[in-house]
């Protein structure tokens, strides 16, 4: 199960250890994205996810917050306890 922050809530989570996941393209993460964040994609998911502490609070982000849900689902699916999908997105982080 997961749950969807708030990018006040989530900015409070990334004050302290936590994963951080990027599930745009490629580009738009190379052009700019959240401080400490990870890049995963269908590519490279079983290789970044590997190499997380699973227990840690995981926040995941796509362009408008939609897309990260679904793989905020599947993070929790494959062992990852504290899941979280933030709100807006990228887009609204920005804003």
């Amino acid at each position: 199960m997961f749950k969807i922050i708030s990018q006040a809530d989530a900015k409070k989570l990334m004050a302290s250890e936590s994963n951080i996941f990027d599930v745009r393209d490629q580009t738009a993460f190379d052009e700019m994205h959240i401080p400490n964040a990870k890049f995963l994609s269908g590519e490279n998911f079983e290789e970044v996810t590997e190499s997380c502490d699973k227990n840690l609070p995981t926040i995941v982000y796509c362009y408008k917050g939609i897309r990260s849900q679904t793989i905020a689902k599947v993070l929790s699916e494959t062992g990852f306890t504290n899941v979280f999908s933030l709100e807006g997105g990228f887009g609204a982080w920005q804003a």
